[in-house]
């Protein structure tokens, strides 16, 4: 549904910033870069990897926080890696 709201948005040149709901929903917040090693850290914990969704402004955004996660979170410097579970 979040998705489908801002698809609207962005069919509607409204791409100011997109509007999702994080106050109504216990298990969706917003933060800022500062916050998100830790927030990571504890929802990895909480919900492990596969339950934990970051939500990014653009794929030069996503490919950024995605290094910085695999750097400082997994201590892995590869661009591509392999997890078995």
């Amino acid at each position: 549904m979040k998705a489908t709201n801002v698809r609207l948005q962005i069919s509607s040149n409204d791409l100011v910033h997109p509007k999702i709901d994080t106050v109504n929903f216990k298990d969706v917040i917003r933060i800022d870069g500062t916050e998100l090693i830790n927030e990571l850290s504890d929802s990895y914990g909480a919900c492990g990897l596969e339950g934990t969704t970051i939500v990014v402004n653009s794929n030069k955004q996503a490919n950024r926080y995605n290094q910085g996660i695999r750097n400082r979170i997994f201590f892995r410097e590869e661009e591509i890696a392999l997890v078995i579970l």
